[in-house]
């Protein structure tokens, strides 16, 4: 097993403690990092909304229209 595992699983076990609560403006500042971080991404590059965001097909088809080519289908 790891070495992070072992800490995990003595955890999980109750062998070891960490005091989250005693840490909590470390914790805070790390969370508010990662959110000012994501929000400053989010602002600078802006969303790439591609075709699956606007729905449905997209193509491009070079037809050259002649005489012989109808806008309706002929019927059966």
């Amino acid at each position: 097993m790891s070495k992070l595992g072992q800490i995990g699983a003595k955890l999980h076990r109750g062998e070891v403690s960490y005091d989250f609560i005693g840490h909590r403006k470390l914790w805070f500042g790390v969370s508010i990092t990662l959110v000012v971080v994501s929000l400053a991404g989010l602002f600078i590059r802006g969303l790439a909304l591609g075709i699956e965001f606007r729905g449905g097909v997209e193509y491009q088809a070079n037809v050259k229209v002649t005489g012989n080519t109808s806008t309706t289908s002929p019927a059966r």
